[in-house]
């Protein structure tokens, strides 16, 4: 056959197996037993930024740069230069969180082949996305959207007031979300109790838990940091508004619990654990606590505020640190009926490989598996992929690796051998639920308008993050820009925060609402029987058209259904509409990470904005996507859906929620997008059960005045997927932008698809002017073939590459969308993924088999540059999964790429010749 090149997973002598007609990554580590040289002198700055522990970094307008510790010790450092500026006005810079990162990563021990998983290195982590500060002006324009529909709303029975819920601030609960509120209302009708009443959630995270008396007592870190908890009769407790008073426990490393114990170092913001508790426990407005009642943007709800709360650290945060936590958790009298742990093994910060799942650890798994049999539900965040941080690309299959289930035990993964590859992780049925990650109200994947949700990639949603998936991750959850409580030194804040971490504590509470519902209607579940009916009851979930291979992480999480399919055993349901939501996606930023809110008053969507802090809008929200919802109550197979504008047409839907664009939404009604005065749209959301109305709620949507425009080029449409070696159509539309000067259309270089996420490496391999305002460009097929097959990302640029609008992502893709398994390494026998060579031995012993890529008749073995960069990473890799050898034209190629005498097979490398 041709010559063809498929990338196989990575394994650890950084060597990437290709099967002649593909590839995936091990590695190997090169121990060089030679001394060092010293730092580099610091380089002269026109920029710098002080970091939480005291580090300095400072960069010149090159982007070459220095860190300075707190001790004095300089190394080199580099920050890349700003790279123009969004159409919002934000420049494409890192910003000091990433640069954070960055260094405190520089700072690790040093990864060795083989490290056990409690090594600074590859050890048990948060798995969120990091908190994004709302600025003041967004809190406030929570605020204004609460009191206007406090002003015309009156929840119906059983339904919450919480400003959270009535302003889609947390849209996430909708019926396009993970439809909660119809639980509410059946928990009130056919339990007479909150959901989740009778529950215990016990919450084991990572983070830190101080208090006022540490810093009287002269603690300097709780000082500067502010105290996380508060200490009540020789106990110590979360205190937050709209929280109920959470106890909190630290466990030694024998499993013993502290109900007064303090922790330092972890997490001074509890961007973690509050995120968790944000997400499951905030309570009905009238029944906070009085001293701790929610306002505007902290009145947020959870999902199962009727259980009651635990929340154990432990003391140290390694991985037979978690496992004891967890130990100690289960054990708690009386026992907990749900655990859920937002945790996984941080390498994509550390190594710059994908993070991996928490049972990769042999301790932790034997520790879940006897929990869930002892008759606890646990779930567990699947992991995050490949988070902001180290400059790493991006491959097809969107920045993780799967996780997949196996029978064999012979077959389960280890977090010593996999954590510095892109191999698959495999592990056996623990009955743990993995919690996947799903966008939110997502705008990247595709031009579909109708599609919000897809698993989370770096190339969709918020772009920060990827989910886990593969067959062992179970249910999805909503992942991006989720309003959640911080603690700061100034008192508690809101900002946007995500990842799995959010998706494994929403089917937390989930899984406690059901257990609920089975107690109240005389039925006992077990663990599996939960997670059994929490997949069944799910929504499917769209694959991106990127992705090389199924995105598995099982159908979308059904609060409502899932209860209302143990209430049904006992009660006739049938459909009623308990309101409808409507929830409007308002872009605040682009870079980093794209990030949105959605608390809208629907009697004022203001199509003008967002507005700056001079109250200038970007007119953002005109080609904005609003989600009308039909929350609903007694919903059965066969129902069918429609949005009926007054005066207009009829718009189908394919469930009880519907996402549109503004200006379809007034065509179908008759009226103009631009206009000078407010225009109001009456809706009805209608369910239908053969032509009969069953279900219906209805409003009026009022727009105020807007002239139409908008700031931010919009993405092009583009096929997900194309064939390399052919040309690629895309199609463009200008019209309504404000700013069209010198438009072009850009492709990026492979393996780093934006401007905003990548700034680094983000590069344009081609480009061509526009001189229409809408119309189509065919990328010719010679555009691809440097770089080869792989993910691209196409965009509008303005002034000359000065401006960047919003990307989209595109694989190119070879002759087969199939790649080999990672090989196999070793001396002697080739038995794991990673495997460490000597100065003095250089002799590789390598298994391969490329036998499963179609029509393969050869392979070839690849090796990476070497590492560690100056960040500390240890993957060089510049195009996952491509089609060919690892050289994007700019970065260092691959050091060596070795033909294979066939297929499948072993063989010993002398790579004393070679390096």
């Amino acid at each position: 056959m041709s010559s063809r090149h498929f990338r196989a997973p990575a394994a650890v002598v950084a060597s990437l197996l290709l099967a002649t007609a593909t590839p995936s990554v091990a590695r190997a580590a090169v121990v060089d037993d030679a001394p060092h040289s010293g730092a580099p002198a610091a380089a002269p700055a026109a920029h710098s930024v002080r970091l939480d522990n005291g580090s300095v970094v400072r960069w010149s307008a090159d982007g070459t740069g220095t860190l300075t510790t707190k001790d004095g010790t300089t190394r080199a450092f580099p920050v890349p230069v700003t790279a123009g500026r969004s159409g919002l006005g934000e420049a494409i810079t890192p910003s000091a969180s990433l640069l954070r990162r960055r260094a405190d990563n520089a700072a690790l021990t040093a990864y060795q082949v083989g490290t056990r998983a409690d090594a600074s290195m590859v050890r048990p982590e948060a798995m969120n996305t990091g908190a994004v500060h709302l600025p003041d002006r967004v809190r406030e324009a929570v605020d204004a959207s609460a009191r206007g529909v406090a002003r015309r709303s009156a929840a119906a029975a059983g339904m919450p007031s919480n400003e959270g819920l009535t302003t889609s601030f947390q849209s996430y609960l909708n019926a396009g979300g993970v439809n909660a509120v119809g639980a509410f209302q059946d928990a009130d009708t056919y339990t007479h109790a909150l959901p989740g009443a009778g529950q215990i959630i016990t919450n084991v995270s990572i983070g830190d838990l101080t208090d006022q008396s540490m810093a009287d007592a002269g603690d300097d870190y709780v000082r500067q940091y502010g105290p996380t908890t508060v200490l009540r009769d020789g106990r110590r407790y979360l205190d937050y508004p709209s929280l109920p008073l959470i106890p909190t426990y630290v466990s030694d490393d024998r499993g013993r619990l502290d109900p007064a114990g303090s922790t330092e170092g972890q997490d001074p913001q509890l961007g973690e654990v509050l995120l968790d508790f944000s997400m499951m426990a905030p309570l009905p407005h009238d029944r906070q606590r009085p001293e701790a009642t929610g306002s505007g943007a902290t009145d947020l709800l959870g999902i199962a505020p009727g259980a009651r709360y635990r929340l154990v650290v432990p003391q140290e945060p390694s991985a037979p640190g978690i496992a004891a936590a967890l130990r100690a958790a289960a054990a708690q009298k009386p026992r907990p009926t749900v655990i859920t742990a937002s945790l996984g093994f941080g390498t994509d910060g550390t190594l710059g490989f994908p993070s991996r799942w928490l049972e990769d650890d042999p301790e932790i798994r034997d520790t879940l598996r006897g929990i869930v049999d002892s008759g606890i539900v646990v779930v567990v965040s699947s992991n995050d992929g490949t988070r902001l941080g180290l400059p790493v690309s991006v491959g097809p299959d969107g920045g993780s690796t799967p996780t997949e289930r196996t029978a064999d035990a012979r077959r389960e993964t280890a977090i010593d051998d996999v954590a510095a590859t892109t191999t698959p992780s495999r592990a056996r049925d623990t009955g743990v639920i993995a919690a996947g990650g799903s966008t939110t109200d997502d705008t990247l994947t595709s031009g579909d308008v109708r599609t919000a949700a897809y698993p989370t990639t770096r190339y969709n949603g918020s772009a920060g993050y990827s989910s886990g998936f593969g067959s062992r991750v179970d249910l999805a959850a909503p992942g991006d820009n989720l309003p959640s409580l911080i603690h700061t030194a100034d008192g508690t804040g809101v900002v946007l925060n995500g990842g799995t971490s959010a998706s494994a504590p929403m089917i937390a509470a989930a899984a406690a609402d059901v257990l609920a519902a089975a107690e109240a209607t005389g039925q006992k579940l077990t663990p599996r029987q939960v997670r059994r009916l929490l997949v069944s009851t799910g929504r499917p979930l769209a694959q991106p058209p990127q992705a090389d291979r199924s995105l598995r992480m099982g159908p979308r999480l059904d609060v409502t259904a899932a209860v209302e399919k143990v209430l049904a055993r006992r009660h006739p349901l049938a459909p009623a509409a308990s309101r409808l939501s409507v929830a409007q996606r308002q872009v605040l930023s682009v870079t980093p990470t794209t990030a949105f809110v959605e608390a809208t008053d629907p009697a004022a969507i203001d199509l003008a904005g967002p507005r700056d802090d001079d109250g200038d809008g970007s007119g953002q929200n005109t080609v904005s996507p609003i989600t009308f919802g039909l929350d609903l109550t007694g919903a059965r197979p066969g129902l069918t859906y429609r949005l009926r504008v007054a005066g207009g047409r009829t718009i189908p839907a394919d469930g009880p929620s519907l996402r549109l664009l503004p200006g379809e939404l007034l065509a179908a009604a008759g009226l103009p997008l631009a206009a000078t005065g407010p225009r109001s749209v009456e809706v009805t959301f209608e369910a239908v059960d053969h032509g009969k109305v069953v279900a219906s709620a209805g409003r009026r949507v009022t727009f105020t005045a807007a002239d139409g425009t908008y700031s931010q080029p919009q993405a092009p449409t583009a096929p997900g997927t194309a064939v390399l070696g052919r040309p690629v159509t895309v199609h463009y539309d200008l019209t309504g932008l404000r700013d069209t000067t010198d438009p072009e259309l850009v492709l990026s270089s492979v393996g780093h698809w934006t401007p905003f996420t990548t700034t680094d490496k983000f590069r344009a391999a081609w480009r061509t002017p526009l001189t229409a305002a809408k119309g189509s460009v065919t990328i010719p097929a010679s555009a691809f073939a440097p770089g080869g097959a792989g993910l691209y990302g196409v965009g509008i640029a303005l002034h000359g590459g000065g401006v960047y609008g919003d990307f989209r992502a595109l694989r190119v893709a070879p002759g087969t969308g199939q790649r080999p398994e990672a090989p196999l390494l070793g001396h002697g026998a080739a038995t794991g993924h990673s495997v460490s060579l000597t100065r003095a031995d250089r002799r590789l012993t390598l298994s391969w088999d490329a036998g499963g890529v179609r029509g393969a008749d050869g392979a070839a073995v690849e090796f990476l540059t070497p590492a560690p960069t100056l960040y500390g990473a240890l993957n060089t890799t510049t195009n996952q999964n491509g089609s060919g050898r690892d050289d994007n034209g700019v970065d260092h190629a691959s050091t060596l790429l070795r033909p294979l005498p066939s297929a499948k097979g072993r063989t010993t490398l002398d790579l004393s010749v070679c390096f």
